[in-house]
């Protein structure tokens, strides 16, 4: 089974650390977590105490404070394990290359995407609506999300 800080750690090299740019969709962002599309999560609590701490700091010298800082880092790790890892069930996934790319996708696109991906690819599912409803009805998959006839059909490609 793939072991999801593996995978993590593989993924996160495309996350940035900390950014606070007035043009971006997401507003302040840290290490991938945009708090416009996650404004409840609880680091980013700390990301703010550290920046009011720092004032004249830009984010790029924050990033050592904040990454030195045990429960913001614990913090993201569960944050990404709940949001994507356990949704695309990446413990059940047997490949670490298959669970990367899955995992990859599914932070960058959405999980509900990501796994829609897969499961075109896998079970070969036309393009056109019509067909593509039926095919998915007669194969019983749950589309877009990772159910058993997605994770049996991904291990046993593998």
């Amino acid at each position: 089974m793939a072991d999801f800080l593996a995978v993590h750690n593989a993924v996160m090299g495309n996350e940035g650390a900390l950014a606070n740019d007035k043009d971006d969709h997401g507003g302040l962002t840290y290490k991938g977590v945009a708090e416009k599309k996650h404004p409840g999560w609880p680091g980013f609590a700390i990301v703010k105490a550290i920046m009011l701490q720092f004032p004249d700091k830009k984010p790029a010298e924050l990033n050592p404070i904040l990454q030195a800082n045990q429960a913001l880092q614990t913090m993201v790790l569960s944050f990404y394990k709940t949001e994507f890892w356990n949704v695309i069930k990446g413990d059940r996934i047997n490949s670490f290359e298959e669970a990367r790319a899955i995992y990859d996708s599914a932070v960058n696109y959405g999980q509900t995407t990501a796994i829609k991906i897969v499961q075109n690819t896998l079970f070969s599912l036309p393009n056109q609506q019509k067909a593509k409803q039926a095919k998915i009805n007669d194969l019983g998959i749950l589309y877009g999300f990772m159910d058993i006839k997605t994770l049996d059909k991904l291990n046993n490609n593998s």
